[in-house]
This record gives C-alpha cells, structure tokens and sequence, in this order.
C-alpha cells in the first residue's frame, strides 16, 4: 500500500497572502479610514510569529482552542507595534479567524481534484498533513475536498508542526505498513521533514531541488509515483 501525504497551503491550494491580507482586512473593518499604504507594515510584522516558524518548540499545550489564543496575542501585539491604539488592536485580532476561513481566500490547484481523485482510484491513501490552525478540516469540507482525503492531520490539533519527526510519525501510525510519501512545496517543511522521517519525497510547484526524490511541476505527475 502507498500513502501519499499531502500538505494543503503551497500544494494543493495556492492564496495571496493569505495571512497579511487577513490580518489587515480584520483592522481595516474597525478602522475604515486605515489605508491600504498600511498594508506592508502588517505584512512585515506576518512573516514570522506563528508557530510553524519555532518547529522545536513544544507546542503541545498549543492546540484546538488555545492555538487561535496564542495568534490573537500574536496579531494584537503586532498591530500595535504598527501604532494601532491596544484597545482597537483587541478588536481586529479577534476577527482575524473568520477571515481566514472565508474559502474564497483559497484557489485550487487546477489539477488538484483529478489527481487526489485518481490517487484513490488507483488504490493509494490521501493523508492531509499540514501545519495549519486546527480547524482547516472544516474549510477543506466547504471547499468540497473531504470525500478524497483518507484521514487528517494538521498540527493546530496534535501539537506537532513539521519538520519534527512526531508529526510524521503520527502519520505513519495510521498505516503502519505502507510506503509513505510526502508531497509539499516547502524545502524544510516538507522534504527534509519528509525525509527524516523516512519518506520519498516530493517537492512540487518549486521547480529542481536535489534534495527532493522527485521534482514536479504540477500535482498530476504524482500520479507517476503509483
């Protein structure tokens, strides 16, 4: 049997600055007069803080409802470090959640359904395995993507982000004796991640890494693997 995990954000969705744009979109809705000149300070202050960024940490404790705790902290701190008022700061951080679950903010890959479909047809397991906020589960059942996916793991639930070894290997607990494959975009995240932990690995949408097992262009290709 062949697992194919999946990271989702880079993989098979693609987004424009999906949490800048949020985040900014959640201060611009308490503050209509806010420019959009502001933008590139909240997008400078969006590129680290999250915590996927400090993979060895022990996040554990920072899940389910706690996760989205630690980013509201996160976004507060960062709007007032642009000389938003702490007070109005409160206020937008909490919007930020429905933002990003607004499924308009993500696009699929054109080839993503066909080849997730055709994965299965061919026998193989879907395993979605990404670091994300806990309930991106219920955004990929909006965007129609469940009825393809085997099982789900997303680090804003376990406690795990990749590249640490225990995420993957509560994926490969799942199908203990499978050959596993990790398809992702991020270099760290997801091959050397992958790769550690035993994988083939399969970098996507990034053109040649050496340090990937496979380079693909598109997601179809995978299909190759089967």
């Amino acid at each position: 049997m062949k697992v194919f995990c999946w990271d989702f954000d880079g993989t098979i969705t693609h987004s424009k600055s999906l949490w800048s744009r949020s985040v900014f979109e959640a201060l611009k809705s308490v503050m209509p007069q806010i420019e959009d000149s502001f933008f590139p300070r909240i997008r400078a202050h969006m590129q680290s803080g999250f915590p996927w960024d400090t993979p060895d940490d022990d996040d554990c404790c920072c899940k389910d409802d706690a996760w989205w705790e630690f980013m509201e902290k996160h976004f507060t701190k960062s709007y007032i470090k642009c000389g938003i008022d702490p007070r109005i700061a409160e206020i937008a951080s909490k919007k930020v959640h429905s933002l990003i679950r607004q499924t308009s903010r993500y696009t699929l890959y054109h080839d993503a359904v066909e080849t997730l479909q055709e994965v299965r047809a061919r026998g193989a397991i879907n395993l979605l395995l990404s670091n994300n906020y806990p309930d991106l589960d219920e955004v990929i059942e909006e965007l129609g993507l469940t009825p393809y996916f085997d099982d789900m793991i997303i680090s804003g639930k376990v406690g795990y982000n990749k590249p640490r070894r225990e995420i993957f290997e509560l994926a490969k607990q799942k199908f203990p004796d499978a050959k596993y494959y990790m398809i992702g975009d991020n270099l760290t995240a997801d091959i050397l991640g992958g790769k550690q932990s035993g994988m083939t690995t399969v970098l996507v949408h990034k053109g040649f890494s050496d340090q990937a097992d496979y380079c693909f262009d598109n997601l179809i290709s995978v299909l190759s693997l089967i």
